[in-house]
C-alpha cells in the first residue's frame, strides 16, 4: 500500500482513532527502517567523502552524499592547550563555547602542524550519519 493510498474516515471514535495512530505510527516505523536500510545500500554503492560533498551521476539521476564529521573539544585539556600557543591562535580556532573553527583548525593542519597536534589532544572528531539527496536530473 502506497502512503498515498492512505485514507482516514472522518466520523472515527476516539478508540477507532487510536488504533488507526498506533497502526500508522507502525507502517511509518516500518517504512522509515526500509527507508534507511535503501540510503545505507546508496551511500555504499556511490562515492562518499568522509567529510564534504560529492554528487554522482547515474541515468537521469543526480545522487549527493555529504559526509559530516562533528568535532568536540575536551574541556578538561583546555588549561595546558592555552599554555602551549598564543592567546589570538586560540581564539581563532576555538570559539568561546569552544566549538571548533574548522577553517582554521585545517589552516594550523595544513601550515602549523606543531600548534595543530598541540589542539589535536584536545579535540574529539566523530563522523555523523552521511546525508543522501536524490534528484531527478
Amino acid at each position: 500500500m502506497s502512503i498515498l493510498q492512505l485514507t482516514i474516515p472522518t466520523a472515527m471514535t476516539v478508540p477507532e482513532m487510536c488504533i488507526e495512530h498506533t497502526d500508522l505510527k507502525l507502517k511509518i516505523a516500518q517504512l522509515k527502517k526500509k527507508l534507511d536500510k535503501v540510503e545505507s545500500d546508496i551511500v555504499a554503492a556511490v562515492d562518499v567523502k568522509t567529510e564534504g560533498s560529492i554528487t554522482t551521476k547515474f541515468d537521469g539521476l543526480k545522487v549527493t552524499t555529504t559526509g559530516k564529521v562533528y568535532r568536540k573539544v575536551d574541556e578538561s585539556k583546555l588549561t595546558e592547550l592555552r599554555k602551549s600557543v598564543s592567546r589570538t591562535i586560540f581564539n581563532k580556532v576555538l570559539k568561546t563555547s569552544h566549538s571548533v573553527t574548522k577553517k582554521e583548525l585545517d589552516y594550523l593542519m595544513n601550515n602549523e602542524p606543531e600548534i595543530y597536534a598541540e589542539f589535536a589532544k584536545v579535540i574529539t572528531s566523530t563522523g555523523g550519519k552521511t546525508a543522501l539527496k536524490i534528484e531527478v536530473a
